[in-house]
């Protein structure tokens, strides 16, 4: 799959309860749902590197970086939304609260 291009909703988002005896089979689902559509890496234990540090970081135009910030940053919005979605508890939903910063006020995946 080609870095500018991200597929959107390939089936329902794996819904998980916060119970830890469900995490390792949500977790997979959840991947595979993630691999799916597109933004896997915003969800990968170590950052994307090509997302900015902040949603408001000035993103130069017509450039190869450019191209792959924005691509970054719709990769974590698609992570975000997933997980808020997906999340069907109060203590779970904390953790996409959690993830709402000054810098990324919609929360970073």
């Amino acid at each position: 799959m080609s870095d500018d291009v991200i597929r959107i909703n390939q089936g329902n988002v794996p819904a998980f309860n916060g119970s830890a005896q469900n995490f390792q089979m949500w977790w997979t689902k959840f991947s595979a749902f993630a691999m799916l559509s597109g933004f896997a890496d915003a969800i990968e234990e170590d950052p994307d590197p090509m997302l900015p540090i902040s949603m408001s970081s000035k993103i130069e135009d017509d450039t190869e970086e450019a191209a792959r910030q924005k691509v970054a940053i719709r990769k974590n919005e698609h992570a975000i939304s997933s997980f808020t979605i997906e999340f069907t508890k109060e203590g779970t939903m904390q953790l996409v609260v959690k993830s709402k910063t000054k810098e990324w006020p919609k929360g970073a995946a």
